[in-house]
């Protein structure tokens, strides 16, 4: 399920469609997709995309070994939070300690 376009001389071709974050009312919507630009290695891609993906945003490109780090942190995290007995009785939902996540990430 490939997707390959092209904009200004920069090609991209996404891989693999991981997620949305969140579509805007406008269509745009954040998504994190492994993706290939201009004919490199694959990578993690975070960034807002147009309904049919032929105009980006900005965005952050990881490479494998970042994310797992970024995925090591947060799972590290987590399991402080639960060992410090954060949680009511030492459970939490998977829903809750993401929105945790991401309030303690907002700026």
């Amino acid at each position: 399920m490939a997707q390959e376009n092209s904009r200004e001389e920069i090609n991209f071709e996404i891989i693999e469609k991981i997620g949305t974050l969140r579509t805007s009312a406008s269509g745009w919507s954040r998504e994190l997709n492994i993706i290939r630009w201009n004919g490199g290695n694959a990578k993690f891609d975070l960034r807002d995309w147009s309904e049919d993906h032929s105009k980006c945003s900005k965005g952050v490109t990881l490479t494998n070994p970042e994310m797992r780090r970024i995925v090591e942190w947060l799972t590290k995290r987590g399991l402080e939070k639960l060992a410090s007995g954060s949680e009511k009785n030492g459970t939490q939902s998977t829903e809750a300690f993401e929105e945790e996540c991401l309030t303690a990430a907002d700026f």
